[in-house]
């Protein structure tokens, strides 16, 4: 099925786009790169949050067809199966540290 499909493709990436795509997914379909920035910086996740990495990881994404930015601030799955292959991939350990991620900055 297609999931299994887009399974395939996600294990494929760089270890550390697929752990940006993770906190991605935690905001939702749609999000504010800024915001997923911020979120990538407080969690350390690799190269302690360095923005130029950063920002080449998401040009990887949107150029493997994961994501897309209609605007230079926003981001959306590709299509919702891209997220909800995403969510698969994310143990119930990780879920949980992640839990709570899209609400970081509603405070």
């Amino acid at each position: 099925n297609i999931i299994q499909l887009i399974n395939k493709r996600l294990k494929k990436m760089k270890p550390e786009l697929l752990e940006l795509l993770k906190l991605a997914s935690c905001l939702g379909n749609r999000f504010d790169r800024r915001i997923l920035q911020k979120i990538w910086e407080e969690y350390d996740v690799v190269n302690r949050g360095e923005k130029e990495y950063f920002d080449t990881l998401i040009c990887s994404a949107v150029k493997n067809s994961v994501l897309e930015s209609p605007t230079a601030h926003v981001c959306r799955f590709a299509h919702d199966k891209v997220q909800e292959s995403i969510m698969q991939l994310t143990s119930e350990k990780e879920f949980k540290s992640l839990q709570g991620t899209g609400e970081y900055f509603d405070t």
